[in-house]
């Protein structure tokens, strides 16, 4: 497994990932018609942003898994999304053909290697739904 930043190029796979891992992930907490209606075309807009060109990378790190050019998951940490709890895991998710191999674990640990010097000494934290009890394991 090779872990890198993302790129703009990335958009598209990052997308798929972030759709049907959120589809699988809460179709019991988030209603249906949010997942299958809205989702898409809402993360396909972030992911657009987030991998712009211009994007202000003091602000936002995002880290891919890939195998043989093939996307096995990202992570993206904010910087200043909070300043009394530090980094803010937004998100990371592993394409399911992926997971159990250690991706996520992965991915935490090359994210945070990414970071600037000063933001690794800041605390990183996440929000989970307490329904999702596969990510509650992982952390």
């Amino acid at each position: 497994m090779h872990y890198r930043e993302a790129l703009p190029k990335d958009v598209d796979g990052i997308t798929s990932i972030h759709v049907v891992g959120g589809q699988q992930a809460y179709a019991d907490i988030l209603p249906a018609e949010y997942l299958e209606g809205v989702m898409p075309s809402e993360k396909s807009d972030l992911w657009r942003s987030r991998l712009s060109e211009c994007i202000d990378r003091t602000k936002i790190s995002v880290t891919v898994a890939e195998e043989a050019n093939d996307l096995a998951g990202f992570a993206c940490f904010l910087f200043d999304e909070e300043q009394v709890f530090g980094t803010y895991l937004h998100n990371i998710y592993v394409d399911k053909r992926y997971q159990r191999r250690g991706v996520a674990s992965g991915l935490l640990a090359a994210g945070i290697e990414s970071f600037h010097t000063s933001w690794r000494e800041q605390l990183v934290h996440l929000l989970v739904f307490a329904k999702n009890a596969p990510a509650r394991a992982f952390y």
